[in-house]
C-alpha cells in the first residue's frame, strides 16, 4: 500500500511554515470556511505535478507563494507498504522557475510522473472528488454520465486509435482515388492506343502478307521470263546449229564453186592450148554473158507484160460490162425520155402560156450547161484520182527504198537521250531515298514525342480539375485580331517544367490570369470592348508603365523563382512584377533558416510565406498554372500529330514518285538495249539503204511532176465548182420564176386544174425518175472514161515494154546466131575443141546449179540471222527484266512465298491487300510496343491500387476490431464499476443498487442510469431526496475509482448536501472503504469526522493558515 504520511509546506498559498501528519486509512481535515483547508488539498496536487493554475484555484504564480515569502515549497513523504520512504519536493519561485526532487535528488517533472505511474497516479487528478464534482454527476444526463463509463474504459483511446486508422483509411482512399483517376485516364488512353496497336497489327499482318503475295507473283513472273529465256536460248541454239550447218555447206559449196572453176580454168588453159582464138572464145565469152543478161531482162519483161495485160483485160471487161450497163439503162431512158415528152406536150397544151414556156425553155438550156459542166468535173475528177494512184505507187515505191534510212542515227540519238534520261532517274531516286530515310527518322521521332507528351497529359489531367471559365480572357483572345498589343496571359507566355507547377501556381494565383498588352492605351481600349460586351472583367499588365516590386532581401533556397521560367526577352517585365520578389526555396524548414518575413518565399509544394509573415499552404487538385501547362501540351500534341500527317503525306508520295521512277527507269533500260540491237542492225543495213536512194530519188521527182499536174487539175476543178454554182444559182431563180408563172397561168385554168395537177405530178415524178437514170448513166460514163483513161496508161506501158522486149529479143536473137556463128568458126578449127566445149557447158550448168542451192542457201541463212535478231532482242529485253525481278526480289529476301501459284488470285489479294493498307491510313508502328509498356503500367498501377485494397480492407478490419474491443473495454469497465457499486451497498442501508443502461444494443447511444432497489421497489436517482442523490452519486465515483484504485483519495467538502441520515451513512461507507485507500476528507460535519481516524484542525490568523491540533480517535466503523 502506497500512502502519504507527511505533507511539509513552506511559503505555499497561506501557509507559511506547516508539517502535517496522516495515517493511512481515513484523514479528516476540519476547520471554519477561508481557513485553508482546501489549500492543503492544493499543496499535494501541485507536489503531484499539477500544472493547471486554475485546478489549483489559482490565476498566477504569485497565488501560489505565501505573502513575505519568496517561494512556494511543498514536501510529501510516502510509505511504500509501511515501511519504505520516498520523498517527492516540488519548489517554485515567482518568477515561474520550478525544482523537482524525488527521494532528495533533482528530477523532472517526466521523472516524477513515470515514479507515480508505477502506484497508478498521474496528474489528472482523478483521485481529487471536488466541490461540485457529485453535483455535476447528479445533475447529468443518463447519455452524459455514460461518458464517464467512457473515460474510465479508455474509450477515448479507441477513439484516438480509429481516428488515426480513420486517416490512415483517408490517405489509402486519397490514393486509391488518385490512382483509380490516373488508371482511368491511362486505360482511356490505353483504349486509343489499343486501336492503334490493332490496327498496327493488321496493317503489319496484310503487309506482310502483301510481301509474300508480291513475293510469289514476282517468283512466278522471275520462273516464267527464266524459262522463256531457256526456251529462247534452246531456239537460239537450234538456229546457231543450224547456221553452222548452213555455213558450213555453203564453204562446201564455194569449195566446190573453186574446184568446178579450178577445172574450168585448166579446161580453158587446155582449149587455149589446143587452140590460140582467144579472141573468139572471149568473143563467145561476152556474147554468152550478155545473152544471160538479155534473157533475164526479157523473162522479167515476159511477167511484167503478163500482169498488164492481165490489168488490162480486167479493165477491158469492166469497160464492156459498164457499157452493157450504159446500154441496158440508155434504152430505159429512151422509153422514158419518149413518155416524159408526151407529158410534157400534154402538159404545155393546158398551160399555152408563152411566158411559162419561155421559162421553161431558158430552164432546159441552164439543165444542159450544168450537165455539161458536171460531166466535164467528173471527167477531171477522175483524171485527179488516175495521177493521184500513180502517185502512190511511186510514193510506195520511195517509201520502201527509204525504209531504214537514217534508223542508225536516229537509234544512236535515242540510246543517248535514254542514258542521260537514266541517269536524272538514278539521282532522283537517290535524292528520294535520301528523303525517305530522312522521313522516317522523323516520324519515329515525332511517335516518340507523341508518347512523351500523350503520357504528360495524362499526368496533367489528373492533376488539374475544371475550373470556371472566365469569358473575359475568351473575349480578349478573339480580340487580338482586331487590337494590336494583345500578348496573352502570363500563363499562356511563361514555360516551366511541370514540377515547379504548385510553386509558380501558390506564388501568382489568379494573377498568372492578368493578360499581357503593350502599354495602357492598349489596356484601356480593351476594357471599353469589355464593357461593350459585357462578358466580365479582366487585369492587365501594360509592359510599358508596369514597374516591378523590389526583389526585397533574401538569399539562398534555390534561386529567384522567375529563373526557373522560360519566356519572351519582351515580357520579362511582365514577369519580374508577377515574379521577381519570389524566392522558391525546398520546403518549411528551409524557410526557417532563412527567416520568415526576410523574404517572399514559395515551396516546391506550393507553401508560400509573404513579407509581412502571412503564410498560406494546403492541397489544391490542380490549378492554373496546371491548366495553362496542359493547354500547352495539348496544343504540342496537335501540333506534332499534323506534322506527323504532314511526314506521312510526303512519305507516300516520294513511295508512290520512287515506284513510278524505277519503272521507267526498267523502261528505259530496255529501250537502251533495244536501241544498241537496233543501231548493231542499222549499221549492217546502212549498205543496203545506199543502193536503194538512188530508185527512192527517181521515184521522188516522178511524183513531183505529177503533183504538178494534180494541182493543175485541182484549179480546174475550182473554176468547175465556181460554174456550177452560178448555174444552180440560175435554175433555183428560173424554178421559182417558173413556179411564179405557173401560179399565174394556173388562177386562169381552174376549170383544167384537176387534170392539169395530175399530168404535172406524173411528169414531175417521171422526169424525177428520167433525171435520176441520167446522172447515174453520167457516172458510169465517167467510171468508163477513168478506166479508158487507166486502160489507155497501161497500153502505153505495155507498149513501151514490147518495145523493150522486142530489143531484148532482136538483141538476143543476134547473139544466139553470134555465139552459134563463134561456135561453128571454133568448131570448124578443131573437132578436138568440141569435147572441152561441151565439157565446159557441163562446168557452166554445173555453176549454175551451185549457184541457184547458194541462193538457197543463203535466203534461209538470211531468215536464221533475221529470227535470230529477234531472239536476241527478245532475250536483251528478258534478261533486262529479269535483272529487275532479281533486284526486286532482293527486297523480299526471307520472305517465303506462298504455294497458291494462280497469278489472277494473287493479283486480286494483292489489290485487296493494297485497299486494305490503304484504307488503313496512317499507322503508328510503335503502338504494339507502346501498348505492351503502357499495359505494363497499368497493371503495375492495378497491383499497387490492389495492395492498397488489401491495405484498406486492413484497416477496415482493425476499425472494426477497434469498435469490438470498444464495446469489450466499455463493458468491462461497467461490470466492474456496476460490480464495485452495488458492493457499496453493503455498508449503507439504503436496500441494493446497481447501474442500468437503457439502449445496450446501441450501446454509445445509450443512456448511463443509477437505480436503488428497496423493498422491491426500483428508484431512480431522479425519484431520490436531495441526500440520498448526493450519496448515491458519491458511491458512484467510489465505484469508479475502484476500478482503478488509486493509493489515496481527496474528498473536498463532498457532504456539504447531506443531511444529518446521510452524512452518517457516508461516513461509515468511507471507514469501510478507507481499508483499501487512503483518504484524506476536507469536511464541516461532525458525524464523518467521528468516523475518522485522524483528524486535523485548521486555523487561519493574520491572513496565514496553521494546523492547530491532531485527534485520532477510537471509533467502531460498525
Amino acid at each position: 500500500m502506497f500512502t502519504i504520511s507527511d505533507i511539509k509546506m513552506r511559503g505555499f498559498k497561506s501557509f507559511k511554515r506547516s508539517d502535517l501528519q496522516l495515517v493511512p486509512g481515513f484523514n479528516c481535515l476540519a476547520g471554519p470556511n477561508g481557513s485553508g483547508k482546501s489549500n492543503v488539498l492544493d499543496a499535494i496536487r501541485f507536489a503531484l505535478g499539477e500544472q493547471s493554475l486554475k485546478s489549483l484555484r489559482a490565476k498566477k504564480v504569485k497565488d501560489l507563494i505565501c505573502q513575505d515569502s519568496k517561494y512556494a515549497d511543498v514536501l510529501l513523504t510516502f510509505l511504500e507498504d509501511g515501511k519504505k520512504k520516498h520523498e517527492l519536493r516540488r519548489a517554485i519561485r515567482a518568477d515561474g522557475k520550478i525544482l523537482y526532487r524525488l527521494d532528495g535528488k533533482r528530477s523532472t517533472r517526466t521523472g516524477i510522473l513515470e515514479f507515480l505511474k508505477k502506484f497508478s497516479l498521474d496528474d489528472t487528478g482523478r483521485n481529487v472528488i471536488a466541490q461540485g464534482q457529485v453535483q455535476r454527476i447528479i445533475d447529468m444526463g443518463g447519455k452524459e454520465r455514460r461518458t464517464i463509463i467512457d473515460g474510465v474504459a479508455g474509450i477515448s483511446e479507441f477513439e484516438d486509435k480509429k481516428k488515426e486508422a480513420m486517416g490512415e483509411l483517408e490517405v489509402v482512399e486519397n490514393r486509391m482515388r488518385e490512382a483509380n483517376l490516373v488508371t482511368g485516364e491511362r486505360e482511356a488512353f490505353l483504349r486509343d492506343l489499343e486501336k492503334e496497336k490493332n490496327r498496327a497489327n493488321s496493317f503489319v499482318s496484310a503487309r506482310d502478307h502483301l510481301k509474300r503475295v508480291k513475293a510469289t507473283l514476282i517468283n512466278l513472273e522471275l520462273n516464267s521470263n527464266s524459262s522463256r529465256v531457256e526456251k529462247i536460248n534452246d531456239k537460239v541454239t537450234d538456229s546457231t546449229k543450224r547456221e553452222d550447218e548452213l555455213h558450213a555447206s555453203l564453204s562446201e559449196l564455194e569449195k566446190q564453186v573453186a574446184d568446178v572453176d579450178k577445172e574450168k580454168n585448166s579446161l580453158m588453159d587446155e582449149i587455149g592450148k589446143k587452140k590460140k582464138r582467144d579472141d573468139l572464145f572471149k568473143e563467145m565469152e561476152n556474147a554468152r554473158a550478155e545473152l544471160g543478161s538479155h534473157t533475164q531482162a526479157l523473162s522479167d519483161g515476159k511477167d511484167n507484160k503478163g500482169k498488164i495485160e492481165s490489168d488490162i483485160s480486167e479493165v477491158t471487161k469492166e469497160i464492156k460490162s459498164e457499157e452493157g450497163e450504159i446500154s441496158s439503162i440508155e434504152g430505159k431512158t429512151a422509153s422514158l425520155k419518149k413518155e416524159v415528152d408526151e407529158l410534157e406536150k400534154k402538159r404545155v397544151s393546158y398551160s399555152e402560156d408563152p411566158l411559162v414556156a419561155a421559162v421553161r425553155s431558158q430552164l432546159s438550156s441552164l439543165e444542159k450547161e450544168i450537165a455539161r459542166v458536171r460531166e466535164e468535173r467528173i471527167q477531171r475528177e477522175g483524171e485527179i484520182r488516175s495521177l493521184s494512184a500513180i502517185c502512190e505507187e511511186k510514193e510506195k515505191i520511195a517509201a520502201a527504198y527509204t525504209e531504214g534510212e537514217g534508223e542508225e542515227s536516229k537509234a544512236e540519238k535515242s540510246i543517248s537521250v535514254l542514258s542521260s534520261r537514266k541517269s536524272e532517274v538514278v539521282q532522283m531516286l537517290d535524292r528520294l531515298f535520301q528523303k525517305e530515310k530522312d522521313l522516317n527518322e522523323q516520324s519515329a521521332e515525332i511517335d516518340r514525342s507523341l508518347l512523351d507528351v500523350r503520357e504528360k497529359i495524362a499526368v496533367l489531367r489528373v492533376q488539374s480539375s475544371p475550373t470556371a471559365f472566365n469569358p473575359a480572357l475568351r473575349f480578349i483572345s478573339e480580340l487580338k485580331t482586331k487590337v494590336n498589343g494583345i500578348h496573352g496571359t502570363v500563363a499562356e507566355l511563361i514555360e516551366f517544367d511541370p514540377k515547379f507547377a504548385e510553386a509558380i501556381d501558390a506564388a501568382a494565383g489568379q494573377r498568372l490570369l492578368y493578360v499581357v498588352v503593350d502599354d495602357a492605351s492598349t489596356a484601356t481600349e480593351c476594357i471599353k470592348h469589355l464593357k461593350t460586351a459585357a462578358v466580365g472583367r479582366a487585369t492587365f499588365i501594360p509592359i510599358k508603365e508596369i514597374r516591378a516590386p523590389e526583389s526585397g532581401g533574401g538569399s539562398g533556397g534555390l534561386g529567384m523563382l522567375m529563373d526557373f521560367l522560360r519566356f519572351k526577352p519582351e515580357h520579362r517585365r511582365a514577369v519580374e512584377f508577377l515574379f521577381g520578389s519570389t524566392l522558391l526555396i525546398s520546403n518549411s524548414t528551409e524557410a526557417k533558416k532563412i527567416g520568415i518575413g526576410n523574404a517572399r518565399m514559395v515551396t516546391l509544394e506550393g507553401e508560400l510565406f509573404e513579407r509581412s509573415g502571412l503564410i498560406t499552404g494546403g492541397k489544391t487538385r490542380g490549378g492554373i498554372a496546371v491548366s495553362a501547362q496542359l493547354s500547352k501540351v495539348e496544343k504540342e500534341a496537335e501540333t506534332l500529330r499534323e506534322t506527323k500527317n504532314s511526314v506521312l503525306t510526303d512519305l507516300r508520295n516520294i513511295r508512290e514518285e520512287m515506284s513510278t521512277l524505277r519503272k521507267e527507269r526498267s523502261e528505259l533500260e530496255v529501250e537502251i538495249r533495244k536501241c544498241e540491237l537496233e543501231t548493231e542492225s542499222a549499221k549492217k543495213a546502212e549498205a543496203e539503204a545506199k543502193k536503194r536512194r538512188k530508185i527512192a530519188e527517181d521515184a521522188r521527182k516522178e511524183i513531183s511532176d505529177l503533183q504538178k499536174s494534180v494541182s493543175s487539175m485541182k484549179e480546174k476543178l475550182s473554176g468547175y465548182d465556181t460554174s456550177i454554182s452560178k448555174l444552180e444559182k440560175k435554175i433555183s431563180d428560173k424554178n421559182d420564176e417558173l413556179k411564179e408563172a405557173e401560179q399565174k397561168s394556173a388562177e386562169a385554168m381552174r376549170s383544167v386544174e384537176k387534170e392539169h395537177q395530175e399530168l404535172t405530178k406524173s411528169y414531175s415524178s417521171r422526169k424525177a425518175y428520167l433525171d435520176t437514170l441520167l446522172k447515174e448513166v453520167e457516172m458510169r460514163h465517167q467510171g468508163i472514161k477513168e478506166r479508158n483513161f487507166r486502160l489507155s496508161g497501161l497500153k502505153s506501158q505495155l507498149s513501151a515494154l514490147d518495145k523493150k522486149l522486142a530489143g531484148h529479143g532482136k538483141r538476143v536473137d543476134e547473139l544466139v546466131s553470134l555465139i552459134d556463128s563463134i561456135e561453128k568458126k571454133i568448131g570448124e578449127s578443131s573437132k578436138a575443141l568440141d569435147a572441152l566445149l561441151q565439157k565446159s557447158k557441163k562446168f557452166e550448168a554445173e555453176l549454175q546449179e551451185i549457184g541457184k542451192r547458194r541462193g538457197e542457201l543463203n535466203m534461209e541463212l538470211s531468215k536464221l540471222e533475221k529470227q535470230r535478231h529477234q531472239y536476241d532482242i527478245e532475250l536483251a529485253t528478258l534478261n533486262t527484266r529479269l535483272e529487275d525481278l532479281k533486284a526486286e526480289m532482293e527486297n523480299y529476301a526471307g520472305v517465303e512465298p506462298l504455294l497458291e501459284k494462280g497469278k489472277e488470285k494473287l493479283t486480286e489479294s494483292m489489290r485487296s491487300l493494297e485497299q486494305q493498307i490503304s484504307e488503313l491510313g496512317d499507322v503508328n508502328m510503335a503502338a504494339p510496343e507502346q501498348y505492351e509498356r503502357k499495359s505494363a503500367e497499368i497493371a503495375e498501377i492495378k497491383d499497387k491500387l490492389e495492395k492498397l485494397r488489401v491495405e484498406r480492407n486492413a484497416i477496415m478490419d482493425m476499425v472494426n476490431s477497434i469498435e469490438e474491443k470498444k464495446k469489450e473495454a466499455f463493458f468491462e469497465a461497467f461490470n466492474a464499476v456496476n460490480e464495485n457499486f452495488k458492493n457499496m451497498f453493503k455498508y449503507i442501508n439504503m436496500g441494493e443498487g446497481y447501474l442500468h443502461l437503457d439502449n445496450p444494443a446501441d450501446l454509445f447511444n445509450s443512456g448511463m442510469y443509477l437505480k436503488v432497489k428497496r423493498n422491491n421497489r426500483e428508484s431512480s436517482l431522479e425519484a431520490l431526496s436531495g441526500g440520498e442523490k448526493t450519496l448515491l452519486a458519491l458511491m458512484f465515483v467510489f465505484a469508479l475509482q475502484f476500478f482503478k484504485p488509486s493509493p489515496f483519495y481527496i474528498l473536498d467538502e463532498v457532504d456539504q448536501s447531506l443531511d444529518k441520515a446521510n452524512s452518517q451513512q457516508l461516513a461509515k461507507l468511507l471507514r469501510n472503504i478507507s481499508a483499501q485507500s487512503q483518504f484524506i476528507v476536507v469536511t464541516h460535519d461532525d458525524s464523518i469526522m467521528g468516523m475518522a481516524e485522524a483528524i486535523m484542525g485548521v486555523s487561519r490568523v493574520d491572513g496565514i493558515s496553521k494546523i492547530v491540533g491532531v485527534k485520532i480517535p477510537k471509533v467502531n466503523a460498525n
